[in-house]
């Protein structure tokens, strides 16, 4: 089984790019924390989104923002080009991504991203779909 889920800080503004077929590519850095006080240790952690799921990080995420990434792993390979050695990263690529809420450190206001966090409720899940209904 291959899946992911982390919720880290961005360490950089996302970078969108679009591939030569015009699909949405966007990677994140995420800084993820664990461990407590002087055992505390941070991994950063490569992630690529696409399509609108590129888009909207784009648009909405920011150098030091909070999100929540389910996914898998994917490892790119490459020659590198000084050495001609072969060169290999792992990163998570997204199925989902989550902005999630709560204030930085000196933030007295909430961004525009952090407002549209809120938790689903349940009258937002709700659907006209006649088939969607079950019975129990």
């Amino acid at each position: 089984m291959n899946s992911v889920n982390i919720i880290g800080r961005l360490g950089r503004d996302p970078e969108l790019k679009y591939t030569p077929s015009g699909k949405a590519v966007c990677e994140l850095n995420l800084a993820v924390d664990d461990g407590w006080g002087e055992n505390k240790k941070t991994a950063w952690i490569g992630c690529v989104l696409w399509d609108k799921k590129a888009e909207l990080a784009a648009q909405h995420l920011h150098k030091g923002d909070q999100v929540g990434i389910t996914g898998r792993l994917t490892q790119d390979s490459w020659d590198d080009k000084e050495t001609g050695k072969k060169q290999t990263k792992t990163k998570v690529t997204a199925e989902a991504m989550h902005f999630i809420g709560g204030k930085k450190e000196g933030q007295t206001e909430r961004s525009p991203t952090q407002e549209r966090t809120r938790p689903a409720r349940p009258e937002d899940l709700i659907t006209d779909d006649p088939e969607d209904d079950i019975p129990f």
